[in-house]
């Protein structure tokens, strides 16, 4: 049996510049909203909100136009406060 090619994975379609900042920015307050849950609010819920909104424009080739701009924001937010509130190698070490 002659061997089968591996599956291709698509490439994401790309959202133009414009229309996904105008995508994100209207998601700011339901993110603002999930900061506040995931952090118990405050400049944490802010520096929170700050760092996934520069996270997802930076990632924001591989966002498949067409997907759920908010599911995936939200999936970044949940990513970037569980990095920040990790322990880190450090803080696990004894006194």
């Amino acid at each position: 049996m002659p061997p089968t090619a591996p599956a291709r994975v698509p490439s994401p379609i790309a959202m133009p510049d414009d229309d996904f900042g105008a995508a994100l920015i209207a998601q700011a307050a339901a993110l603002s909203a999930y900061a506040r849950r995931l952090t118990g609010g405050g400049a944490d819920a802010d520096d929170l909100l700050q760092d996934t909104m520069l996270r997802c424009w930076a990632a924001r080739a591989s966002f498949a136009a067409g997907t759920s701009l908010a599911a995936w924001a939200r999936t970044i937010m949940k990513n970037s406060c569980l990095l920040y509130t990790s322990p880190s190698p450090r803080d696990q070490r004894g006194s």
